[in-house]
């Protein structure tokens, strides 16, 4: 295949037409023809590529210190992924908190926001999954859907059969601001993206930051292609091993950002890559260094909680610290598989950590009662907050 420098969208005038006749009933529009990315070559100012340098080095480092030991990847781990999917619904205008988030998690009664960040946590993470291995097609799919959308155990995903369009009226997308390409075109442009994102002579921040921009000028699903065309942006650096098992919540950073944000989009559907691939990385770094940070905090916490308990040593309690930062959301059961202890003994070990305000109750209901380690859900917040303190509102929900 023909080397190829990117370069801007094209278009193609399609007639719309609408049921039932009249004198509105045709219209013209222009549908989006994003170009192939499978050979393609992107010309970055120097900065840029500088800031790519930059961010790579540090999503390298932090990965290779969680990787240290299993207790700091676990304190990474669990709020930046909940951080990610909580700001990655904020980005599509959905605000909830990390209390809401973890109710839906725990199969518990939430908010409509709650639960669709909990399909988001189990959207991402079995798009990373799969993306571990290669980013195909199942890949993308699973960062679009829902849970339980399934066919024989196997996650499904349908491009979408109809045109779609950002903004305007509802009835037609003559005056849109965004049509994307014609149905029929989508199989191709879907099988070019995964093509792109197999490279390896791309840096994975310029790889990830124009495949994310790609998936938002393809729209392949009928919905929830925002979310999905973020999760690829940590997808990318599963895949190059960039990151091993650490999700880098860019999302909760971007959330706070958006003005950029869609500005770089613009310029990517005119030819300019450059605004998207500087946003990202600018973006990956605030985000990382976020994500130690938090990681270093939590790690801290099973030795306040140790403080605040006392425990004794070799006790359901003590066991019980020590899995919490992994798996801050149990039940009695829960705490049972986790310590190896009686019931007796997980019982009065909840109540020990709920008295010393380790613990929090999730369930009013004395049955059946789900607790949470109160200071990991404040940790998935504080991070949500501390990324989206930057200039601008919200993005749209390209």
């Amino acid at each position: 295949m023909a080397v190829q420098t990117f370069g801007p969208h094209g278009g193609e005038a399609t007639e719309w037409s609408l049921p039932g006749g009249g004198p509105f009933a045709s219209r013209t529009y222009e549908a989006s023809i994003p170009p192939l990315l499978g050979a393609a070559t992107f010309d970055l100012a120097p900065e840029t590529l500088g800031e790519c340098a930059r961010a790579q080095l540090e999503l390298a480092v932090s990965a290779r210190s969680a990787t240290v030991g299993s207790a700091h990847l676990a304190a990474i781990a669990w709020p930046s992924m909940r951080a990610e999917s909580l700001a990655s619904s904020l980005v599509d205008g959905v605000k909830t908190t990390a209390l809401e988030l973890a109710k839906s998690e725990a199969g518990l009664p939430s908010t409509r926001a709650g639960n669709r960040a909990g399909e988001g946590v189990e959207a991402l993470a079995a798009h990373l999954t799969a993306a571990h291995r290669a980013l195909g097609l199942g890949a993308l799919a699973a960062a679009n859907m829902a849970p339980g959308t399934s066919e024989g155990g196997r996650r499904v995903a349908r491009y979408r059969t109809a045109q779609t369009w950002l903004g305007g009226s509802d009835l037609w997308p003559t005056g849109a601001a965004y049509v994307p390409p014609r149905p029929e075109r989508v199989p191709a442009l879907m099988d070019d993206l995964v093509e792109f994102c197999a490279r390896t002579d791309v840096d994975p921040i310029t790889q990830a930051a124009v495949a994310h921009a790609q998936y938002l000028s393809i729209q392949p699903f009928s919905d929830g292609n925002g979310r999905a065309a973020r999760s690829l942006i940590n997808g990318v650096w599963r895949r190059r091993g960039l990151t091993g098992h650490v999700v880098v919540p860019v999302s909760a950073s971007i959330a706070g950002d958006a003005r950029r944000y869609d500005a770089a989009w613009r310029s990517y559907g005119e030819g300019d890559a450059d605004p998207m691939v500087a946003f990202v990385a600018r973006h990956a770094l605030r985000a990382v260094k976020e994500a130690t940070a938090s990681g270093d905090r939590v790690a801290l916490l099973p030795a306040a909680w140790a403080e605040a308990a006392r425990p004794r040593r070799g006790s359901a309690t003590h066991a019980l610290i020590g899995a919490l930062a992994e798996h801050p959301i149990v039940t009695v059961a829960d705490v049972r598989v986790l310590t190896g202890a009686s019931q007796a003994s997980a019982y009065d070990a909840i109540v020990r950590l709920a008295g010393a305000g380790v613990l929090r109750r999730l369930t009013l209901s004395r049955r059946d009662t789900v607790w949470i380690a109160g200071d990991m859900v404040d940790e998935v917040d504080r991070v949500t907050a501390r990324l989206g303190r930057a200039a601008g509102g919200r993005a749209s929900s390209t």
